[in-house]
């Protein structure tokens, strides 16, 4: 994966601007984020996310962006899996999803592509969002009442990843998924695409105090991947992967982990 410092951009107003991805594909940013700044000077985000996602996506894959925020890792998957492939992004904040969805339209991605404007999570149900948009991230869903609330909230839509891929689109190669602590939820959720899918390479976030807060029980999400997945590396840098003992997740501040068989 390189990245180059590039020049096309554009702003749009009412915080909005238009930038090139270091794959060449248009994004549609939103100025008031930090985090998107990478993208509008270097065309990339999270540069060890992607270097994952090339290295384990392919032509014709069928991949999964789980907290597709403004869909970066969802343009990503969709040029490499090209027209026989297939992408699903699920983006609770409807906010960012219509961000997510304007740079999947400019790109014509669209038919290849489906977009859902969902939480995933370990059953199905409706649950409160909370964000802020100059923050870090989509938000953090409220899934208990010690949980505070940011400057924006949103009642938004909870379904498992079980009940939303079609089966045509299994198996599933890729799944990425960061979202701000509920990641072990939404595997719970995932557990029928799992068994189906073999060979899945999950791209996670990993921060044990984000699934505390959340209320998740990492003693049970550590017991989960052991069981699920024989491989367990920490990304490092770019072309770069520590291997991991389950029993060393729970001393890993935060990172993002690859999980394999």
């Amino acid at each position: 994966m390189k990245s180059k410092t590039l020049n096309n951009y554009a702003y749009l107003g009412n915080n909005r601007a238009l930038a090139f991805t270091y794959f060449g594909r248009r994004i549609i940013l939103d100025t008031r984020n930090i985090q998107h700044y990478s993208i509008i000077s270097h065309g990339v985000y999270e540069k060890g996310v992607a270097w994952a996602i090339e290295k384990y996506l392919k032509p014709g894959h069928t991949m999964v962006d789980i907290g597709a925020n403004i869909g970066f890792f969802t343009l990503l998957g969709n040029h490499i899996v090209g027209p026989q492939g297939k992408v699903y992004s699920l983006e609770p904040n409807p906010d960012i999803f219509d961000l997510m969805q304007s740079s999947v339209h400019v790109n014509a991605f669209r038919p290849r592509s489906e977009r859902l404007n969902v939480a995933a999570f370990n059953q199905e149900g409706i649950l409160q969002l909370t964000w802020s948009p100059a923050k870090h991230g989509g938000g953090r869903l409220i899934t208990h009442d010690k949980i505070k609330h940011d400057e924006k909230t949103a009642e938004v839509p909870t379904k498992t990843l079980d009940s939303l891929i079609k089966s045509e689109d299994l198996p599933v190669d890729v799944i990425k998924i960061d979202t701000e602590g509920s990641e072990f939820y939404a595997l719970q959720g995932a557990q029928e695409v799992l068994d189906k899918s073999p060979h899945c390479v999950i791209i996670t976030e990993w921060n044990p105090k984000f699934l505390k807060a959340r209320g998740s029980s990492v003693d049970e999400a550590i017991d989960f991947i052991a069981k699920r997945f024989k491989i367990i590396e920490r990304i490092i840098k770019v072309d770069t992967v520590e291997r991991v003992n389950p029993e060393d997740l729970k001393n890993i501040p935060h990172t993002n982990l690859i999980l394999r068989n």
